[in-house]
């Protein structure tokens, strides 16, 4: 491995990063993962193949590294947070978003209308338009994802690979936003209706 330059300070060179008497490199695509973890001082070296895809919510460092600890006879720091309580929670999170649209959409509907009428209308326009905003976010997601990834170009099948949890509530968000913002849209046009009727 190449040196580092004076006054550059950097743990990565050509593919590999040091880390302590350790060194590593990984490859990922969306349909696989490999990481490779060298111990010189020991002379062991470790290789783990994945076939299970890219999920955003899995580090998958850690695998390799905790076997190294154990190689080396550490124990392998555990975390307080695992994958499966994260997916828990955001499918708590996605039944959550159902409840909420569904008792606003059939058994708060007459208290958001009369609100409305009492309402300015560009008031409750801005209202609306926020209402658009995850499906905004849903739509431009590949776009967001390419800016965050540095310009390296995400599809939507690599985006439900990587976060499926995710992508499923924010699209029901986007979904419940869409259906929600047409209705009050009709419901304001027939509010406007009637006050053009009351002042002719």
């Amino acid at each position: 491995m190449r040196e580092v330059p004076a006054g550059v300070e950097s743990r990565y060179g050509m593919g590999w990063t040091i880390d302590g008497a350790r060194l590593s490199h990984n490859g990922i695509l969306w349909t696989y993962q490999a990481d490779q973890l060298l111990m010189p001082e020991s002379g062991y070296g470790i290789v783990i193949l994945f076939g299970s895809g890219l999920n955003a919510l899995v580090n998958y460092g850690t695998f390799a590294s905790g076997i190294a600890d154990i190689l080396s006879g550490e124990e392998p720091p555990k975390s307080a947070i695992s994958v499966g309580m994260i997916e828990a929670g955001i499918a708590l999170l996605t039944l959550l978003t159902v409840l909420l649209w569904v008792r606003g959409f059939f058994f708060h509907w007459k208290r958001w209308e009369h609100k409305a009428r009492q309402r300015r209308v560009w008031l409750t326009s801005l209202r609306m338009l926020a209402t658009l905003i995850p499906l905004a976010i849903f739509i431009s997601l590949p776009q967001i994802l390419t800016f965050v990834g540095g310009g390296r170009v995400v599809k939507w099948e690599q985006i439900f690979l990587l976060m499926p949890s995710v992508v499923i509530w924010l699209a029901l968000l986007s979904a419940f936003g869409a259906i929600g913002f047409v209705r009050k849209a009709l419901c304001m046009v027939s509010i406007l209706r009637e006050h053009q009727k009351a002042q002719a």
